[in-house]
C-alpha cells in the first residue's frame, strides 16, 4: 500500500489481506485436521517432553535419558538435557500453557512459525520484485507438501525457516540503507543468535554472513559491522553458554557433536548414545584413527542429502531455482544476497554431512528458494508472451501459473485423501495405551527401547536400552538399581542396525514363556497383544547369567507390532 493513500482507499486492500490471511489459516487447519494423527517423530516427542518439563517449572530437563549422558550427569531425576538448544522447547512450553500439554500443542509450535513466515515471504518478494512474484511465491509455499508436513510435525524446521528468512531480510536492508547499518548489523546478530539457540549446527552460516558484510560495507564500516554482529551474537547466547558450562564444563557442549562419529562401523546407528564408556575418544582423535570410516560416513551423507535439493521448494518448483543460479534476477544488492544464500546452503550441506545427514535441516531455506523460483518463472515466461495482445497475455499467464500451482497442489490433495489401509491394525493409539499400562503395572525409572514414547506419553524417567548388558551393569554401579525394563518388537527390528542381539534374544524368549532372571530381570507382565514385555528387577538375583545359545522359535505374527 502506498503511503499517500487515504483510509478509504486502504480499507478494501486491508480487507483483502485479512481474507487471504484467514484463507491461509484455513488451509493449515484443514491440513492438520486431515493429516495430524499425533506425534510420530522421535525428535518431536523428545522436544515435547522437554517443553512440558519447562512448562511444569522443572527447568530444561529431560525424562528421555541417553546412557551416554549419564557419563556427564549421574542424576536420573531432573536430569539436565545436554542435546538440544532451548528456543524450540521453550516455544512448545509457551503453546502448552495456552492449549494444554498434548500432541496438538507441540504441532502448533511448528504451525505458528509456518504461518508467520508467509507474510515475510510476501513482504520480501514485494521488496525485491512485484506483487505477481509475491503472491505466486506465497501460493507455492503454502501448498508445498513437505513444508505442510513439517508444519504439523512438532519439529523446529519452521522456526528456523522464520528466523533465516528474517535474517536474510535484515541483511538485504543492510545493503540498502547505509545510515542504519550499525542497527541492522545488531539485528542480524540477534537473529543469528536465535538461530544458534534453535539449532546449533546452523551457526556455521556466520562465516558467509561475515563475508557478505565485508563486501557490502564500505571500507570504514567493515570492521564495525562485523564486530557489532559478533558481539551481539555472543551477548545473546551468553546466558545459555553459562548454563551449559555449569552442567557440562563446556559452554558450547552438546551431545549432537558426537553424532559426527555415529553411523560408522565402530559406532553403528545410535549405539554411541546407548553406551556408557569409561572414557570418550576425542572427536579429532577418532577421525584420525578411523579415516576410512569417516569417508564412508561422508559418502553416505552426500547420497542422503543430494536428493533433497529438488524437493525443497517442491518437486517442479525447485528446478526454477536451480536454473536461476546462472541468471541475474534483480539489483546488485539482491545478487549479493543470492551469493550469500548459496554459501549458506553449501556450508549447511557440508556440516550436515560431517555431523548427521538429516534432510529436514535443509528445508529452512525453502522460503527464499520458493521466492527465487517464482521470480525466475516470470522471468522466463513473460518474454514469451510479451508480443501477444493484452487479453492473450493474461490468458496464457493464468494458464501457466495454474499448471505450476497444480503440480504443487496435487501431492497435497492426495495426502488429504489418503486413509490408513485395513491391515494397519496396530495404531499409534495402541502404543500410547500400552506405554500407560507399563506405567500402571510397573513404575519408574524404566529402561526402555522406545524411551521417547514413555517419556512423552507417560511423563516417566526412561533410560534408553544400553548398548550391552555390560553397559547396563556399569550404569547400575554408578546410579543404583533400575527396577523396570520394557522391551517391544522394535528391539528385534533393530537387532542388526543397533546391535541389540542380546536384548532381542531376551525379548524373544520372554514373549513365549517366563524366563529365569536375565541380567537380574524377570518377566512381570506381557502387555497389549503380548509383544510388549515388562520386566521386573530382582535385587538379589546375580547379574551375570549367560543366555542360552538359541532362543525358542517365535511365531512371526507374535513378533510384529
Amino acid at each position: 500500500m502506498r503511503a499517500d493513500m487515504t483510509w478509504q482507499e486502504r480499507a478494501p486492500q486491508i480487507v483483502i489481506y485479512l481474507l487471504l490471511a484467514l484463507a491461509l489459516i484455513f488451509v493449515y487447519l484443514v491440513f492438520m485436521a486431515g493429516q495430524f494423527k499425533g506425534l510420530t517423530d522421535v525428535n518431536a516427542m523428545d522436544y515435547a517432553q522437554i517443553g512440558r518439563n519447562i512448562a511444569q517449572g522443572e527447568g530444561f530437563t529431560t525424562n528421555f535419558i541417553k546412557p551416554l549422558s549419564l557419563t556427564r550427569q549421574l542424576s536420573l531425576e531432573r536430569h539436565p538435557d545436554l542435546t538440544y538448544p532451548p528456543i524450540h522447547p521453550w516455544l512448545i512450553s509457551v503453546v502448552m500453557h495456552t492449549v494444554g500439554m498434548n500432541d496438538r500443542a507441540v504441532a502448533l509450535a511448528s504451525g505458528i512459525p509456518f504461518l508467520l513466515t508467509i507474510p515475510l515471504i510476501l513482504i520480501f518478494a514485494l521488496w525485491l520484485f512485484d506483487s505477481r512474484v509475491a503472491w505466486l511465491a506465497v501460493a507455492l509455499y503454502v501448498t508445498n507438501i513437505a513444508m505442510l508436513g513439517y508444519s504439523i510435525s512438532g519439529l523446529e524446521v519452521h522456526l528456523l525457516a522464520l528466523l533465516v528468512t528474517g535474517l536474510l531480510m535484515v541483511l538485504y536492508q543492510y545493503a540498502q540503507h547505509r545510515e542504519y547499518r550499525p542497527l541492522l548489523a545488531a539485528a542480524a546478530g540477534l537473529l543469528l543468535a536465535l538461530i544458534y539457540l534453535t539449532k546449533y549446527l546452523w551457526a556455521i552460516i556466520l562465516i558467509p554472513i561475515l563475508v557478505y558484510l565485508y563486501y557490502v560495507s564500505e571500507r570504514r564500516q567493515r570492521a564495525q559491522a562485523m564486530i557489532v554482529l559478533v558481539v551481539v551474537f555472543l551477548v545473546i547466547i551468553a546466558p545459555w553458554c553459562y548454563r551449559m558450562y555449569n552442567v557440562s564444563g563446556n559452554p558450547f557442549f552438546t551431545w549432537r557433536w558426537y553424532e559426527t562419529i555415529m553411523t560408522t562401523r565402530t559406532n553403528p546407528g545410535m549405539t554411541l548414545y546407548r553406551s556408557f564408556p569409561e572414557k570418550l575418544t576425542p572427536l579429532p582423535t577418532y577421525a584420525l584413527q578411523h579415516p576410512v570410516e569417516i569417508y564412508e560416513k561422508f559418502r553416505t551423507g552426500v547420497a542422503t542429502l543430494y536428493g533433497v535439493l529438488p524437493k525443497v521448494g517442491g518437486a517442479y518448483v525447485t528446478a526454477f531455482f536451480v536454473v536461476a543460479i546462472l541468471v541475474p534476477l534483480g539489483t546488485r544488492n539482491f545478487e549479493r544476497l543470492r551469493y550469500l544464500l548459496y554459501g549458506m546452503f553449501v556450508l549447511v550441506f557440508l556440516a550436515l554431512i560431517v555431523v548427521m545427514a538429516d534432510p529436514r535441516l535443509l528445508y529452512p531455506l525453502a522460503p527464499i528458494v520458493t521466492l527465487i523460483a517464482a521470480a525466475f518463472f516470470y522471468r522466463v515466461f513473460l518474454p514469451i508472451v510479451q508480443n501477444l495482445g493484452l487479453r492473450e497475455q493474461r490468458r496464457y499467464t493464468t494458464l501457466a501459473v495454474s499448471v505450476l500451482l497444480l503440480s504443487q497442489i496435487i501431492p497435497m490433495l492426495f495426502s488429504l485423501t489418503t486413509r490408513p489401509g485395513p491391515g494397519e491394525t496396530t495404531t499409534r493409539e495402541q502404543f500410547v495405551t500400552w506405554t500407560r499400562e507399563a506405567k500402571e503395572l510397573g513404575g519408574e525409572p524404566i529402561i526402555c527401547d522406545v524411551p521417547w514414547l514413555s517419556a512423552w506419553h507417560n511423563d516417566m524417567v526412561s533410560i534408553w536400552i544400553p548398548k550391552s548388558p555390560q553397559d547396563l551393569k556399569r550404569i547400575q554401579e554408578k546410579v543404583g538399581q533400575i527396577p523396570w525394563m520394557l522391551l517391544t518388537p522394535a528391539i528385534a527390528r533393530n537387532e542388526t542396525a543397533e546391535r541389540t542381539r542380546q536384548w532381542a534374544q531376551m525379548w524373544r524368549e520372554a514373549i513365549v514363556r517366563d524366563i529365569l532372571p536375565r541380567y537380574g530381570f524377570v518377566v512381570q507382565e506381557r502387555i497389549g497383544d503380548g509383544s510388549w514385555v515388562l520386566f521386573r528387577k530382582i535385587p538379589t538375583a546375580p547379574f551375570e547369567i549367560s543366555p542360552p545359545e538359541s532362543a525358542p522359535p517365535v511365531n512371526s505374527s507374535e513378533s510384529e507390532s
